[in-house]
């Protein structure tokens, strides 16, 4: 903010003005990191391929919390942010996304149009930067003044309305790298934390999140998805090379959706916590 006095005399100007005091409240969310996998090689390949993936991952959270006015979306590229304050409307949102991202899936007959998806969910204080005051932007430092019309006039008003901070951000993010294709890795913090917060409810339980559970539709739509995704997995291997699609990397894929997945396969199912109840 205002001007920056560097080592020394000089003292230089700068026409940055930001004040953290006027900050609201840090409240505690759920936060979901959803990302397209092989994104970077499909763009490689085709800009419509890669333009159709973006955009229908996009489309399916924006369908899935048309009814859920709690739940924001932060796109990002060939990924989305998700908040939620309560672990009921998180777990309805997700299972919406993926139930559609699934079905498209399931509908493409060539590999090269086919694209997995997955996600990392965390929690922690979460601020938006939509409820910060517009006081934070305008206000007189060192000498230079910010206008609230110099700032009702810049972009910085739109810019603001999509921005997410939060600590949990950085824990989904890492946390999707462990989750199966189609599948949603949960962090220790959404386990333990969300009970410690007013109003969120209790934590999930598991660090695999079943998005299907508790649904019929829902489930048989996982069963066909997992059976696609074996055949997407095995003719991956087969074009391995072509597709940029590492050996070791399809078999850890594998892997990880044969444990994800294959109660389905089964018609078994672990024990799963039953979504929660409004309240």
């Amino acid at each position: 903010m205002g001007r920056i006095t560097s080592w020394g005399e000089t003292t230089m100007e700068t026409h940055l003005y930001f004040d953290s005091q006027h900050l609201p409240a840090a409240k505690g969310e759920f936060v979901a990191w959803c990302d397209g996998m092989g994104t970077g090689q499909c763009l490689s390949r085709s800009l419509h391929g890669a333009a159709n993936s973006v955009f229908k991952l996009h489309s399916a959270f924006s369908i899935a919390r048309q009814s859920l006015s709690a739940v924001r979306c932060y796109p990002v590229m060939d990924g989305v942010y998700v908040t939620s304050p309560t672990r009921g409307d998180m777990q309805k949102v997700l299972k919406s996304a993926f139930d559609e991202l699934a079905r498209e899936f399931i509908n493409r007959p060539r590999i090269k149009n086919m694209h997995m998806m997955r996600a990392g969910l965390a929690f922690g204080l979460t601020l938006h930067g939509a409820d910060i005051s517009d006081e934070a932007f305008y206000g007189t430092y060192h000498g230079y003044t910010t206008t609230r019309d110099m700032f009702e006039q810049s972009s910085l008003d739109d810019v603001r309305h999509h921005v997410l901070l939060s600590p949990a951000m950085v824990l989904a993010y890492e946390a999707e790298r462990s989750a199966p294709p189609f599948g949603v890795f949960v962090d220790d913090s959404a386990k333990s934390y969300p009970q410690l917060s007013d109003g969120s409810g209790s934590g999930f339980q598991s660090s695999l999140y079943q998005w299907w559970a508790g649904d019929d539709a829902t489930r048989q739509t996982a069963a066909k998805l997992y059976e696609q995704i074996k055949f997407y997995l095995n003719k991956s291997d087969t074009h391995s090379v072509g597709l940029q699609y590492p050996r070791e990397r399809i078999e850890k894929h594998r892997m990880l959706a044969e444990e994800y997945f294959g109660g389905l396969a089964k018609d078994e199912e672990p024990p799963q916590q039953p979504p929660e109840r409004d309240k």
